[in-house]
């Protein structure tokens, strides 16, 4: 390609892109892999009801609908994964769809809040805004799949305020940092995703009550200029990686393309096997 009195070869460019290159190979490949194992699962459930002698709808409603208990974000998908997983083993099914190259960014944690040990093999890392409605769904999800690990992993959570969509991102963000100043951050984001539509000023100091913090003190931290000035280095971080958008995960550094709960397990098996 030639671009004004410059050439430039397709290893030069490839170069200089790579990251985009693998992402968008990575979000192909995750699309891809998603309608196999929604075709292949809907095979299977006609095929396991014919062995139960019942109606495929039937199959659905014994192993997803009638174990539904809690009604919460993800349950269903959940159960629907695990369906799968079943039906995938007893019937011996394997994906051959080859991966794309795995490459991985020196994704930092910076001084963030950490849930999990220093030694911990696997770093997740989250950037997020508190004010996006896919990482109030993702947050719980991710949560779930660590904890699966124990001590294996560690959870970074980093600030990206999405400003020019979301009003409250920033306001929430600084008051996420002042209440991980009392060490309540987790607790007290938790509450912030639950209460996305009431992120006002008011509302963020009640929720720090709500979580016992000292609401005096968390006044000042909120305030304070460093507090303003990580979110900003956070978000610098974020661009600096690829991150255009809210939530972006990075295991051990390899960014996660599918927003769910065996995707996180897998990626996190990856990084574990190496």
């Amino acid at each position: 390609m030639t671009f004004g009195q410059r050439s430039v070869t397709a290893q030069e460019f490839e170069a200089a892109n790579r990251f985009k290159i693998n992402d968008a190979l990575w979000q192909a490949y995750e699309d891809l892999r998603a309608e196999l194992e929604i075709g292949v699962l809907n095979e299977l459930i006609v095929e396991e009801a014919r062995a139960r002698n019942v109606q495929p709808n039937e199959v659905i409603a014994a192993e997803v609908t009638d174990k539904m208990r809690s009604f919460a974000p993800g349950e269903r998908a959940e159960l629907e994964t695990a369906l799968m997983n079943r039906l995938f083993s007893k019937y011996e099914v394997k994906i051959l769809l080859k991966e794309p190259p795995v490459l991985a960014q020196d994704v930092t944690v910076d001084d963030d809040p950490v849930q999990g040990p220093a030694a911990a093999p696997v770093t997740i890392v989250m950037f997020s805004d508190f004010q996006c409605p896919a990482c109030a769904r993702t947050h719980p999800v991710l949560k779930s799949v660590v904890a699966e690990f124990g001590e294996k992993v560690r959870l970074v959570v980093r600030d990206f305020p999405l400003e020019n969509i979301h009003e409250n991102a920033f306001a929430a963000a600084k008051a996420a940092n002042a209440a991980g100043a009392q060490g309540k951050y987790f607790e007290y984001i938790d509450l912030l995703y639950r209460n996305q539509s009431a992120l006002d000023a008011t509302s963020l100091k009640k929720y720090a009550g709500d979580v016992g913090l000292n609401v005096k003190q968390f006044d000042v931290d909120s305030t304070l200029e460093r507090s303003a000035a990580e979110i900003r280095k956070d978000a610098a971080d974020g661009e600096k990686y690829g991150v255009s958008g809210t939530p972006t995960i990075f295991v051990n550094g390899v960014k996660v393309h599918r927003l769910s709960a065996d995707s996180f397990r897998r990626a996190i098996n990856r990084a574990l096997a190496k």
